[in-house]
């Protein structure tokens, strides 16, 4: 993709105007695809995969169909830019509300400043918040200059948290191979020693299933919604969200209760280059028991050839306690922000946030 210099852009900008206006999700489908490869957004030569992201996150959620604003220069016979919003719904403060969440923000290069990009931005935002309650983002590097001019009313850090399962790819950065396998093999077996004592009168059990089942239901009924932001994570979101999303892998680990065989939490998880990523949680058992099923999600990731495991949340402190007391390290973090409608401004006044990557498009 050619590179506009920065000054012609601004330039190119200075010289136009920009409006922006609601897209048509069937009529417009080749077009905001053909934005994305224009921008830069996703793999340039996999079309066939864009397409198929466009159908599943855009027209078959069943929280609702996706809201595209297009980008509109006075000079230009096509959009220049598109800014989606998905439909989510999410619980704040025990009541049902209708967000959505900011995604797939593009300019073409031509139109890349500060001008058209907070003009779709700003003019997206009012217009959401006309019919939904909130909306909410997750901008990657490159957005998040613009999204810090804009007013919101949250902004909190998504944490990541990494915990190596096999130390020896770590190890070999700093010794000689022969003191490194020695002491990967030392340090990896005491780590297995400590899980397994941790782990010996525990109360729960985990497992690999293969679906979301009736007990995934009874789970997000079961958790306490007071004071709390959360995005709904039943059987249907779930299903949608990770089975039905194109070339999506996922592997489920339930855990349940040893007696009653009650769901007590579960992770989605996506295996990649013997690293395994957690894509959604959730957990309506005590702190102690997500600190052992966090133990135990690592033990069984070591046997499926994992070499380590990250996870990002955010969540309140007894949430980053039992991940501190399960052996996970926080490394790094990105801005989430929520911008809300007067209504729910004072619903959601003093509740706390639970955020994972199920709550995005990745």
């Amino acid at each position: 993709m050619s590179q506009v210099p920065s000054a012609q852009r601004t330039n190119v900008a200075a010289r136009q105007s920009y409006t922006v206006k609601v897209g048509n999700l069937h009529t417009d489908e080749a077009m905001i695809v053909r934005l994305w490869h224009d921008g830069g957004l996703g793999p340039s030569h996999d079309a066939g995969h864009a397409a198929a992201r466009y159908r599943w996150f855009y027209q078959r959620n069943p929280q609702g169909l996706a809201r595209v604003n297009l980008l509109w220069s006075d000079a230009e016979a096509e959009p220049v830019g598109s800014l989606a919003l998905g439909a989510r719904h999410l619980m704040v403060d025990g009541q049902l509300v209708a967000g959505g969440v900011l995604v797939d923000f593009v300019v073409v290069p031509k139109h890349r400043s500060a001008l058209p990009a907070l003009t779709l931005q700003r003019r997206s935002r009012e217009q959401a918040l006309h019919f939904m309650s909130l909306i909410y983002g997750l901008p990657d590097t490159k957005a998040v200059a613009v999204c810090k001019r804009l007013p919101t009313n949250v902004e909190l850090p998504l944490q990541r948290w990494v915990r190596v399962l096999r130390s020896r790819a770590y190890l070999d950065r700093m010794l000689p191979p022969v003191l490194a396998a020695g002491l990967a093999a030392f340090t990896d077996g005491l780590d297995g020693v400590g899980m397994r004592l941790q782990l010996l009168l525990s109360r729960i059990s985990g497992e690999w299933v293969d679906a979301f089942d009736e007990s995934f239901d009874d789970l997000w009924a079961r958790l306490p919604k007071r004071k709390a932001c959360i995005g709904i994570r039943d059987r249907a979101f779930l299903q949608w969200r990770f089975f039905d999303k194109p070339s999506s892998k996922p592997l489920i680990f339930a855990v349940r209760d040893r007696r009653s065989s009650e769901l007590r939490m579960y992770f989605v998880c996506e295996l990649h280059d013997n690293f395994l990523a957690v894509k959604d949680c959730l957990n309506a058992g005590t702190e102690r028991e997500l600190k052992h099923g966090l133990l135990m999600l690592a033990a069984a990731a070591r046997k499926r050839g994992a070499s380590a495991i990250s996870i990002e949340v955010t969540g309140g402190e007894a949430i980053r306690r039992a991940l501190r007391r399960a052996q996970y390290v926080r490394r790094s973090e990105r801005p989430f922000f929520a911008v809300f409608n007067e209504s729910t401004a004072a619903k959601a006044a003093g509740c706390e946030w639970f955020i994972t990557q199920a709550d995005e498009d990745v």
